[in-house]
């Protein structure tokens, strides 16, 4: 029982004049708190009291002073023998209410005069409560009331029957937690920062999970009031706070934009004199550094987004793609702008990046917004046409435009073409991942690679295109026996037009260009032909 959260308010002001003993009240008053006033009323705004705690009673002592120009302060004091505190407020509620009370001890158990039922705060509220505001009462207070309600027993005892019982039917292992209070304020609790992550991982696939994650404190809400205020993007992390002598802890989730949900968990022990401000500086600069390592390309989805958001009203597959790979024109050039961020270790570049792009990204973030059935699906759906499956790791990175690329058939396909050839080619995969010391078992296999040769390119993008309008990939074809394609880029057939490419050009800027110019500059010794290859919808 409790009540009041086991704490009075002290409400005080300065007396009539200089010299006059303070003004101070009890709030609330149920007759129970014992107030001792030794605080003086002082000249000026001086602001210098003390408060101490009888050690048995409820009795509490205010003393120093208050200045005759201070309007009023309060103070916040815990209240001795909690229970008898709930009685006292009990009682005197009771009888404002008319209601005798006659304390008997000898009353026979099984008589029922009348009952009353009384609806508690909802159970969200108050797990808000403990979450986010670390209420350690509460906390408590629920863990007896589980044992209670479950076990039978309204004690400690009880509730680590029943938290063990629960620890046991989500699949934990109960002998790495011990507990011994339901508050966590006992040196005795004890749990292993990997002990803590496995029960946060458990409870994030709980049926009730999101209720659990979202009464955690953040960046500006409830313990976190005052912390990671500066993290650009607050809401991609829920987290509890936490204190007791010479330890610091900070544990919960970071959202990251692969659609992972990452438990985390921090401790600090034995900290010593170190100041609470350093040590809490600490655990806030690693979990940011965290959420935007996580999350080193949000900025860049949220282009991705918006841009999406205004093509709405842009219909059809070929027109999606004309639309976005227009609108991306004028974006810089960077080689090798992507990698696999912090789920692999060989190439830790953002998973999606706008800012710049090379001749394949740019490509796959077209053709992302433009399958994409809505803004949420672009990240996932650029995955898995970067990566085989849509796993994010450098082996299965479709490496190879025409092998790994096209060849793989589910984004796009080689085009016929009167007057096309094939070609042979063997792409040296093992050499590829052995020079990142990864192991590739399969052999090198010799591939087909359907082109039109140089001449018969030029020959087809010199004159105006006579259909309706088209889009489809272009590969430019290697010169070398070890390779597929050197360069790619979209070609926009526009009826009565010459085909214009659009592409990433080699260190300038996404830009567009009669095909046929691009082909005469290249030359028929670099270049031995092109490969068109069409879009396929999803």
């Amino acid at each position: 029982l409790g009540f009041n959260d086991n704490c009075t308010m002290i409400r005080f002001k300065p007396g009539e004049k200089v010299g006059d003993t303070a003004i101070a009240e009890i709030l609330p008053d149920v007759g129970y708190v014992v107030l001792k006033n030794e605080m003086l009323t002082v000249p000026g705004k001086k602001r210098k009291w003390t408060w101490a705690l009888d050690s048995a009673k409820p009795e509490i002592t205010i003393g120093g002073a208050i200045g005759i120009g201070v309007d009023s302060s309060q103070l916040v004091l815990p209240v001795r023998n909690p229970i008898a505190y709930f009685k006292a407020a009990f009682i005197h509620a009771l009888k404002e209410r008319g209601v005798a009370f006659v304390e008997r001890q000898n009353v026979p158990a099984g008589i029922q005069i009348r009952s009353f039922t009384y609806s508690a705060a909802p159970f969200l509220s108050i797990l808000d409560e403990i979450n986010q505001r670390s209420q350690n009462m509460h906390a408590e207070t629920l863990f007896r009331n589980l044992g209670a309600q479950k076990a039978g027993e309204g004690s400690v005892e009880g509730g680590r029957a029943m938290e063990m019982k629960f620890l046991k039917e989500i699949g934990l292992d109960t002998a790495d937690f011990e507990i011994w209070d339901g508050c966590g304020l006992s040196p005795r609790n004890k749990v292993k920062p990997s002990t803590e992550t496995a029960l946060l991982a458990k409870m994030a696939r709980h049926p009730k999970g999101k209720f659990y994650i979202n009464s955690f404190a953040g960046p500006g809400l409830g313990t976190g009031g005052k912390r990671m205020l500066d993290l650009p993007y607050p809401w991609l992390t829920r987290f509890k706070t936490g204190f007791i002598g010479e330890v610091h802890g900070l544990v919960g989730y970071i959202y990251a934009l692969d659609g992972d949900t990452l438990a985390v968990a921090m401790y600090l022990n034995e900290t010593g004199k170190n100041p609470d401000a350093r040590l809490k500086d600490v655990l806030d600069t690693l979990w940011t550094r965290l959420v935007l390592r996580t999350n080193d390309h949000y900025a860049s989805l949220m282009k991705m987004k918006q841009l999406w958001l205004s093509a709405q009203n842009v219909a059809g597959l070929t027109a999606r793609l004309e639309y976005f790979s227009r609108m991306m024109k004028g974006t810089p050039y960077r080689l090798g702008p992507m990698g696999e961020s912090y789920l692999d270790s060989i190439e830790s570049k953002p998973i999606v990046y706008m800012d710049s792009v090379d001749c394949v990204t740019y490509l796959e973030h077209v053709l992302a917004m433009a399958l994409a059935p809505n803004e949420n699906a672009i990240a996932p759906l650029l995955q898995k046409i970067r990566y085989r499956d849509g796993v994010i790791d450098y082996m299965h990175r479709k490496h190879y435009l025409l092998a790994d690329w096209v060849g793989e058939g589910k984004f796009a396909r080689p085009m016929q073409v009167n007057g096309d050839t094939v070609v042979q080619r063997t792409m040296p995969k093992r050499a590829l991942f052995n020079a990142k010391k990864l192991k590739y078992d399969k052999p090198d296999a010799p591939m087909d690679i359907r082109y039109l040769p140089y001449d018969r390119a030029v020959e087809m993008v010199s004159k105006p295109y006579e259909g309706p309008l088209m889009v489809t990939g272009i590969a430019f074809v290697a010169a070398k026996d070890d390779l597929d394609a050197t360069h790619t880029g979209f070609v926009v057939f526009r009826q009565g037009e010459l085909p214009v490419l659009r592409h990433a050009a080699f260190k300038k800027q996404v830009l567009e260009l009669p095909l046929v110019d691009y082909l005469k500059s290249r030359g028929k010794a670099k270049l031995p032909g092109v490969t068109l290859f069409e879009f396929l919808k999803q």
